[in-house]
């Protein structure tokens, strides 16, 4: 998950300056409130705003609330008392309460640029996202050197799905604090998001970096980045260190699952699914994935329950229906392989494992023509597919097509050699003698 912030710093904040005029939703501002603003804050008035700030700084987020709040009831103009109470309220989850304090610290000091930023995440987590970007956006302008805020408008672009101009916001974070873990994850996920993973790996990699004591969120990323870059391993080293240090990730147990089940050590990865499992009974893809390993060790009943448990947890999520089916079609069980690859079918047309099951369900139930349409819609969505050739000549031998089954066979050898599986190309060429 993406990061806002940290915490904003106020120094510079313990003067104020009164807006003789009122926002929307604000009382107006009185010329009693302008005397009282005019004195200045009172030394304990300043006093209950260092311990407030220091406070802050400990993450003793409570005690810092009272101190703000006694702050502002020895001088009720005190706005950089308001802007530290909005963080506070906001790091309790009050974000109403955050909304609120952010507004009064901009109608007392306009100029304060670390109450936009404020009110802007306030704004974002009460979804008003154009409220947000209006906030950040004046933060900017009144801070030029802002980093949080861009950083926190980037946030919002992603969060509505804008990845791509999120990047900026981003990027400009970065150069003006360039040692920001935080910000550096946070491009790191919109790169993840656009599919740029060798840039994700980079930026996750300065986090790691930067944020020395170590953070599993971090190498969590790193681990999901180097999994869709196919460095398995460099995954699992990185979901292990997650682990190691946060031993109750979920996502990076799961993970660290499917990167030892492709580095081929599904007994490790069943071990790694167990964990996750364990830590969330109800988390779909680590059964999914301790299927797949117990497939792989030819456990078919122990696949299909656990196929069986991630459908009823994700019914919508067509890849475990479709694993179920070829479990059960690997039990004998064709009528179920049959009417678990029509629904995947039906949920996603471009599943080419689900018409391989049909087809194969179909031709063990003699069903040879709707097998050959099976493969044929397969074929359809991936002609580089050499299984499916070959199967479709299997059924094409059996229905009494030898002609088509030589193109198919034929076919099956030539992809088989061209994708460097020779035993695959040997299987469909001693066939192929056989039709001669």
């Amino acid at each position: 998950m993406a990061r806002l912030w940290r915490a904003s710093v106020w120094a510079g904040c313990l003067a104020v300056s009164l807006m003789a005029v009122s926002g929307p939703g604000q009382a107006p501002v009185t010329q009693a409130a302008v005397a009282v603003a005019a004195a200045g804050p009172s030394a304990a008035a300043r006093a209950e705003l260092t311990i407030a700030q220091s406070r802050t700084d400990a993450g003793d987020t409570r005690g810092a609330l009272a101190a703000y709040s006694k702050a502002i009831a020895l001088y009720p103009a005190y706005a950089a008392a308001y802007d530290g109470r909005s963080y506070a309220r906001f790091q309790l989850d009050n974000y109403a309460g955050a909304l609120a304090d952010a507004n009064q610290a901009v109608l007392l000091d306009p100029t304060l640029a670390s109450a936009f930023n404020h009110r802007g995440r306030a704004r974002l987590h009460l979804n008003n996202y154009t409220g947000a970007m209006a906030d950040f956006a004046h933060a900017i302008a009144l801070d030029p050197s802002f980093s949080e805020a861009y950083n926190n408008r980037g946030f919002t672009l992603y969060q509505q799905g804008k990845s791509s101009a999120a990047l900026a916001d981003y990027t400009q974070a970065i150069r003006l604090s360039p040692q920001d873990s935080v910000y550096y994850d946070n491009r790191g996920l919109a790169y993840e998001d656009l599919g740029r993973y060798t840039e994700a790996r980079d930026d996750y990699s300065h986090a790691i970096l930067y944020y020395r004591s170590g953070d599993a969120t971090y190498y969590y990323h790193r681990c999901r980045a180097r999994y869709f870059l196919d460095n398995y391993a460099g995954a699992g080293a990185d979901c292990t260190q997650a682990v190691t240090l946060n031993p109750a990730y979920t996502l990076a147990w799961s993970r660290l699952g499917y990167s030892r089940y492709y580095l081929g050590d599904s007994s490790k990865a069943i071990v790694a699914f167990d964990r996750a499992i364990g830590l969330n009974s109800r988390y779909a893809s680590a059964y999914n994935g301790r299927g797949l390993a117990r497939y792989d060790l030819n456990n078919l009943s122990g696949a299909l329950s656990d196929f069986t448990q991630a459908t009823t947890l994700a019914p919508s999520d067509s890849s475990y229906l479709s694993n179920r089916a070829l479990a059960r079609l690997s039990l004998g069980n064709s009528y179920g392989a049959i009417a678990d690859a029509q629904r995947v079918i039906a949920l996603d047309p471009s599943d080419t494992q689900a018409y391989s099951t049909l087809g194969r369900a179909y031709f063990r139930t003699h069903r040879y023509s709707q097998a050959i349409s099976a493969y044929s819609r397969g074929i359809a969505r991936d002609s580089q597919d050499a299984t499916l050739y070959y199967n479709r000549g299997l059924a094409r031998i059996s229905s009494g097509d030898k002609g088509g089954a030589r193109a198919d066979l034929t076919r099956a050898a030539t992809l088989y050699r061209a994708q460097g599986d020779s035993k695959g190309a040997r299987q469909a060429e001693d066939l192929l003698r056989t039709l001669s």
